[in-house]
């Protein structure tokens, strides 16, 4: 067992949906100018975010990790389930991994990542998260690191998806993802870093989300690193949200649990 990369870097733009194209985006866009992605993933149904974050990051959809918004802000994920989270699996075949969970909505927190990992987490608004962030990858030669924004969702539901407020908001998280990256970078770490840009879910006009269209359902995925394809992400199979967790799992060198339905979508890695 060795690890494909030195580093995991997974984050996640609550709301985003496929609206990254839409929006001005140069850190991504230099990000993944020979990265792997696709405009065309499919995320859980319903389209909520404790569904669509439970399934990224367990491998399974809602169907089998049962998660809700309700839930994931009440209960603790089941620390013996069948359906373990990415940071679990990692944690228990690299005891001394360094793992931290960075997000805004403090349900994943608190729901979704299981507690006992020793993960290392932090909830706060999106400026200061990335500030956090920066100082724990200063701090730490970390082996994989889960973000999640989500002011690009609450922009969403005030303005519209798709809307100006709404493409202006992913245009300020670009530029926070952009800080992470360079961070990344001054560190000499980046090259060895599988980086990773996805959505949860998107949303409508008119600042809802939850049902089955494709401005809600479908997402963005981005993926760079040494040995990625540079060009459309597995344009003759379906990617899903739950392939994420798998791609993290790739990067650490694990094979994918057999009870998650997540796969490592072909085209992505030489």
């Amino acid at each position: 067992m060795a690890k494909r990369y030195s580093r995991v870097v997974l984050i996640g733009v609550d709301g985003a949906g496929i609206f990254f194209n839409q929006a001005e985006t140069p850190c991504m866009d230099k990000l993944f100018e020979n990265g792997s992605e696709t405009y065309k993933a499919l995320t859980s149904i319903p389209t909520i975010s404790g569904e669509c974050w439970g399934s990224m990051i367990h491998g399974v959809g809602p169907q089998v990790h049962k998660i809700t918004n309700s839930i994931a802000s009440s209960k603790r994920y089941d620390t013996e389930s069948k359906y373990p989270s990415f940071f679990r699996v990692i944690r228990e075949n690299y005891p001394e991994a360094k793992l931290a969970s960075f997000c805004n909505w403090d349900p994943i927190n608190f729901g979704i990542v299981e507690e006992g990992l020793d993960v290392h987490k932090a909830s706060t608004e999106d400026e200061p998260l990335t500030g956090r962030i920066i100082k724990y990858i200063n701090e730490t030669d970390f082996d994989v690191i889960f973000v999640q924004f989500d002011s690009v969702d609450g922009a969403g539901h005030e303005n519209g998806y798709g809307t100006k407020g709404h493409l202006d908001q992913i245009t300020l998280v670009d530029g926070l993802i952009g800080k992470i990256a360079d961070t990344l970078e001054a560190k000499g770490w980046l090259e060895d870093t599988l980086f990773v840009v996805t959505a949860d879910h998107g949303g409508t006009p008119e600042g809802g989300h939850g049902g089955e269209t494709d401005a809600e359902k479908i997402i963005y995925i981005g993926v760079r690193g040494k040995g990625v394809i540079k060009g459309e992400m597995s344009p003759n199979e379906l990617v899903r949200v739950n392939d994420l967790a798998a791609i993290v799992l790739y990067g650490m060198g694990l094979d994918i649990p057999e009870s998650w339905e997540a796969k490592v979508p072909q085209g992505i890695f030489a």
